[in-house]
Order: C-alpha cells, then structure tokens, then sequence
C-alpha cells in the first residue's frame, strides 16, 4: 500500500513541472533582466493560471509582463545593488475536477553597482606580529584555541537538542495557525457571484488550507491532490473525526467550484466556516501530538 502511495505521489509530482530562466542571471544598476517561468508537461484541456510578482519600486520596477502558451515572462529593471530575491510564484493548474498547485523557488539575480570609486579605498594595514617566546607559549595558545572551539560546540549541540522540538513545534502550531486563520478571515465572499468569481474564491481558500498543511505536516501539500492527501491523514492515524470533516469540505468544495452561478452566498459563509474549523482541528492535534 505505502508502495503505490508512493508511486501516485510520485507521478503526481514529475507529470507537470516548472521551468525557470533568468536572463542574465547577473545586472548592473538600471539594467533589465527577463524571467521566464514555463510549465511543462500541460495536457489538453488544463487550465493553468499564475500569481503575480511582487511590485518594489525601490528595488525594482515590473517593466512588462507576457503570458502565452502556458508561459509567463517579465521583463524587470532594477534600481538597487545586492543580491535581490523576488517572491515565488505559484501556479495553479485545473485538472478536470481537481487543482494542483505548484510553487517556484525564491528567485535571486545578482545586481552590481555601476559607480567605481577608487578615492575611498583605503590602504592595507600591515600585519601585526605575534611574537612566541617559547614551545610553551605556543603550546598554550593552541591549547586555548581547541578549548574554545569544545565550548562552542558543546553549547550549540546542547542548544540545538533542548530548543529545536520545543521551538519549531510551537512555530508550525502558534505561528502558522495564527498567520492562517487572519489570512481566511481576510477572504472576502465575492460580491458578484458567478463561475468566474466562485473559482476564484475556492482556489485562495483551497491554496491557504494547502499551504497550512505544507507548514505544519511537512508535506509537499500545494502538489498533491485532494485524495492524496486524504491518504496521508490516514496513513498517520489521524482522529476520524477530522478525516471526515476534511472528506466533508472536499465534498462541499468540488460542489461550490463547479456550481455555476449561485443564488445567493450562504455556501460561500458555509465552506469558509468548515475551512476554519478543520484548521483548527488540526492546530489542536498537533499540540497535543
């Protein structure tokens, strides 16, 4: 069983993919770079949709942004020397009755400056002398150099072992469930409703419930689909009660995206209400985990 999980999460992950080139990889101050992110792998009738990039007009500024055939460039000009990363970019593909979210890794372009300034560079200074008197004074000195680097590690080690469960436990639980529910809260339902509008608001509920699960369980969630990740909860022992109610919300989910135009938004209240009581099932188990 754990086999042909394994052999579903696999071919879920390498069917489609994301491709990124930057071009160049490295500018002066003022210059332009293009960044091309490309989905391979797209079968007939997929439907793919982008997130922007950030805009940053200190640092940079969007110049021009294409999309076509399932690829999304822009063209960047950047204002700021260092070493600038931009966000990730997410991508959303419709797959008949499901949706694979796939995430870029942070994208990073080294920016020089243009501007040579020679007057301020200042001499080097020359090299002090350490003067040994004797085998023992050396003897000594390299004696204090290991001690110290014992210590530093003793206290890192010892650090690292009291502090990482603890720390990171409460990060993923406190952190992330805090981060994610005012995120849910700030969801708007949408005023005009049709097919459009419902698609949407289901995808940000379905991303930030994702991307919950990816912080937290530690797995590549925004990848994989609904079924999977069902099989996941199970696999770990996870209460009945939550599985249900994560079967539940799938149901009333698949229903919302694919209901066409809708009367009236008390299904929109209701599925955002279910997200937000499932989150907090969750955050619950893992305290106590």
């Amino acid at each position: 069983m754990k086999l042909l999980l394994l052999l579903l999460f696999i071919s879920n992950i390498y069917a489609r993919n994301i491709h990124i080139e930057v071009s160049p990889d490295s500018v002066y101050v003022g210059s332009q770079a293009q960044i091309s992110i490309y989905v391979n792998n797209i079968k007939s009738g997929d439907i793919v949709t982008f997130t922007n990039l950030n805009q940053n007009d200190e640092v940079y500024s969007i110049i021009d942004r294409i999309l076509e055939n399932n690829t999304l460039k822009y063209t960047i000009q950047f204002w700021k020397q260092g070493i600038i990363n931009l966000n990730s970019i997410e991508v959303s593909i419709k797959i008949k009755n499901d949706i694979i979210i796939l995430e870029t890794e942070e994208i990073s372009i080294n920016v020089y400056s243009n501007i040579l300034d020679g007057n301020n560079i200042k001499p080097i200074k020359e090299m002090n002398k350490i003067d040994l008197n004797s085998k023992f004074d050396y003897f000594i000195y390299i004696i204090i150099i290991l001690l110290s680097l014992f210590i530093i590690f003793l206290f890192i080690n010892n650090k690292k072992k009291l502090n990482n469960n603890k720390l990171d436990k409460q990060i993923d639980t406190d952190y992330y469930y805090i981060k994610t529910i005012k995120k849910l809260e700030s969801i708007q339902i949408p005023k005009e409703i049709n097919q459009h509008t419902t698609e949407i608001f289901y995808i940000e509920l379905n991303m930030l419930f994702r991307k919950y699960i990816k912080n937290t369980f530690h797995i590549r969630a925004t990848e994989m689909t609904n079924l999977e990740i069902e099989t996941f909860y199970k696999s770990i022992n996870l209460d009945k009660e939550i599985i249900n109610k994560l079967q539940t919300i799938h149901k009333i989910s698949d229903k919302l995206k694919y209901a066409g135009n809708i009367s009236d938004n008390i299904q929109f209240s209701t599925i955002k209400e279910q997200y937000k009581i499932l989150i907090k099932l969750l955050n619950e188990y893992n305290i106590h985990s």
